[in-house]
């Protein structure tokens, strides 16, 4: 009987209902919780006197007290399914986690930063492979980022992009 009554405290979603309850993207929920409760419980005992001939018994009761824990449950807000709780307000989240960029909680969709894609921004873009990303000879992509270079002899111009002068080498 003990072991009905103490019940393992866990959070249980009993029911979820929308509302806009202190903000927009609110939901009530039916949380459990453990409440102790004192509890009384009568213990018999015998006692028994002998005399010469006889032997007398009476049974008598005590009242034993005990705690027992109940499981009770109390209405409470969170944020509803996709949305997160920032600065006590209920926003969208993004679906996974942006790697690079952040997280636009209009859309719920990871904004990536300039040379990154992707739906969490994992990815390069390799700028290289869109029209050399501009360079006149040999376009060299890194991570974010990319940069011209010019062959042995030439040198780049201020544009970062372009080639000139051939140095003569003299002998």
């Amino acid at each position: 009987m003990l072991s009905q009554v103490l019940l393992i405290a866990a959070v249980l979603v009993v029911s979820t209902n929308a509302q806009t309850e202190g903000g927009k993207h609110v939901c009530s929920y039916l949380a459990s919780y453990q409440q102790s409760v004192t509890r009384t419980t009568s213990v018999s005992y015998r006692t028994c006197t002998r005399s010469w001939l006889n032997r007398t018994c009476t049974t008598r009761y005590r009242t034993g007290y005990y705690t027992a824990y109940e499981t009770r449950y109390r209405r409470a807000l969170r944020c509803c399914s996709g949305y997160t709780e920032v600065a006590n307000e209920c926003i969208k989240r993004c679906l996974r986690p942006c790697v690079r960029g952040w997280c636009n909680h209009d859309t719920g969709v990871c904004q990536c930063p300039s040379g990154w894609t992707g739906s969490t921004c994992r990815s390069e873009i390799n700028k290289c492979l869109d029209d050399n990303g501009g360079c006149q000879y040999t376009c060299i992509n890194t991570r974010g980022s990319y940069h011209c270079s010019c062959p042995f002899g030439y040198q780049l111009d201020s544009d970062g992009k372009n080639c000139s002068g051939r140095l003569r080498l003299t002998s």
